[in-house]
């Protein structure tokens, strides 16, 4: 589910940033009793040295419109999502897709592609021929 709250210039370099669509929180509520799941959508803002949540609203996983909004993949099958996550990665030039964790040979040798195309990216940044951030 990723990070919920992942604040901006606080590591020992002060320079995480992030995209301002990253923003937007989430926080999942489960009601066992009901199998009942709220979202709660909050915005995060940084003011010189100051970390704020601001909280937005709250809807019902199975109906809400933000959720829909942020998950349009939700429904689909796994080759339909597949294809959809292709074509919608913000990085995808050379880089191969985990489509099966089952497919233990492919994912061996796409781990094993992965590892060379970053030490080359790597090489590249260290001869000044790409840019490279940490």
């Amino acid at each position: 589910m990723g990070n919920f709250f992942f604040p901006w210039y606080i590591f020992t370099s002060g320079r995480s940033y992030f995209p301002d669509w990253t923003r937007t929180e989430l926080a999942l509520q489960w009601i066992p009793e009901t199998n009942r799941v709220i979202c709660h959508w909050f915005r995060y803002n940084y003011k010189k040295d100051s970390h704020e949540l601001e909280f937005l609203n709250s809807e019902d996983f199975d109906s809400g419109s933000m959720i829909n909004e942020y998950s349009p993949y939700r429904d689909m099958e796994h080759s339909k999502y597949i294809h959809w996550y292709k074509k919608n990665r913000r990085k995808g030039f050379l880089v191969p897709v985990y489509s099966d964790h089952k497919d233990i040979i492919r994912n061996t040798l796409i781990d094993f592609y992965l590892k060379k195309r970053i030490k080359f990216a790597r090489f590249l940044a260290r001869k000044k021929l790409r840019e490279w951030k940490r």
